[in-house]
């Protein structure tokens, strides 16, 4: 079971802007949301587990074939997908540039099992704008737990804590969830901006599930500084 250490922890998650445990009440249960305590609790069992809920919690609505592979494939595409998947969370929780600002967020129920994750860190996924951008790597509930604004409260405590440190906030999101994205103040890339257009140039070049899949979004952490895709670099 996987044990949610204590705020004081000194070896708590997101050392430059740590998220306090907080609640949210559903229907089901109240759940507790916190961060891991990565020095105790990042073990491959754990890495394993983390996998798993993101894979079997991601893009239930789509039909790309990738995502088709994993739930309706065969025993061995499935192990194909989360050893894929394993190894690429080991990178990201290993990466050293990542810690002072990598946030996993959990929501775990009263016997300790996650009933949805967030996890964030500065963005990798367009040249340039590491410093400049927090990137929402993935995010995902339990059916049951969905409709209920717990994927809402996990985002926007990360982008709280976050506010001052990045000037913005980017993601791609399955085409399923983009009303939710919208809902929280997200906005697609604009492709008649020319700075924009760049960035979708290159998200079309490095993304085999652009556009048919997904789509780009962000949403201005601080209004007053330059947008995050002026510090794209080809």
């Amino acid at each position: 079971m996987l044990i949610i250490t204590s705020y004081n922890n000194i070896n708590f998650g997101s050392i430059q802007n740590p998220i306090r445990p907080f609640k949210v009440t559903t229907k089901p249960e109240t759940l507790t949301v916190s961060e891991i305590d990565y020095s105790k609790d990042l073990t491959p069992k754990f890495i394993k587990k983390i996998t798993k809920f993101f894979l079997d919690n991601f893009s239930v609505e789509t039909n790309d074939e990738f995502w088709l592979r994993y739930r309706k494939g065969t025993l061995e595409e499935k192990l194909k997908h989360i050893k894929l998947f394993e190894k690429y969370y080991s990178s990201i929780f290993n990466n050293e540039k990542n810690k002072p600002n990598l946030t996993l967020l959990l929501a775990t129920d009263k016997k300790g099992n996650i009933q949805g994750a967030c996890l964030t860190y500065g963005n990798h996924e367009i040249p340039g704008t590491f410093d400049s951008t927090l990137y929402v790597d993935s995010m995902a509930t339990n059916k049951k737990y969905r409709g209920q604004k717990l994927a809402q409260s996990m985002l926007e405590a990360s982008l709280s804590a976050n506010k001052n440190t990045y000037t913005d906030v980017y993601l791609t999101s399955a085409n399923a969830a983009n009303p939710f994205y919208e809902k929280m103040g997200f906005v697609k890339l604009n492709p008649n901006s020319l700075k924009e257009k760049r960035v979708l140039d290159y998200i079309e070049r490095t993304r085999r599930d652009y556009p048919e899949h997904i789509t780009p979004y962000y949403k201005p952490l601080q209004l007053e500084k330059p947008r995050w895709y002026e510090t794209y670099v080809e």
